[in-house]
């Protein structure tokens, strides 16, 4: 449906194309706006166990960060690719409000990232290797969200 009414509009068509394309070879366009949503629930959920995790062991706080990851990793192949193009937008600390279908569409930093490589070959592995190689471009051990504002 957002696809849908973002073609109509014609004016982000080249911006929409490539996103659109790799949409497609994972399989689930039809599915993008439900995807969606669910990364952004991802990041959501990531940031309070965060939130949660403060005072605790480092350890404990890194032992939770990689618990969350392999839960993600064992989604949909591409809605672990916008989830990684949403924690992109949490990190670089864009927490402007605007929408993340927006941010998909119109922010180029956002929108093409190193995923993307992973999902132009996609055809070559099968989901889970595809989503072990995506989580490549992604340091999630290290990456804390100290604030939760979901």
């Amino acid at each position: 449906m957002m696809q849908q009414r973002i073609m109509k509009d014609g004016t982000h068509n080249d911006q929409m194309t490539t996103f659109v394309e790799l949409c497609e070879k994972l399989g689930r366009k039809s599915m993008l706006d439900q995807d969606i949503v669910q990364a952004g629930k991802m990041i959501c959920f990531q940031r309070a166990v965060g939130v949660l995790s403060i005072g605790c062991d480092e350890m404990v706080q890194r032992r939770n960060r990689i618990v969350i990851s392999k839960i993600f990793k064992a989604t949909y192949c591409s809605r672990y690719w916008l989830y990684l193009k949403l924690f992109r937008k949490a990190h670089c600390g864009d927490r402007d409000g605007t929408q993340d279908v927006i941010d998909l569409l119109v922010n180029k930093d956002i929108r093409e990232g190193p995923e993307d490589i992973f999902v132009q070959t996609s055809q070559l592995y099968d989901e889970n290797t595809l989503n072990d190689l995506m989580e490549t471009t992604a340091k999630f051990e290290t990456v804390a969200f100290p604030t939760l504002s979901c």
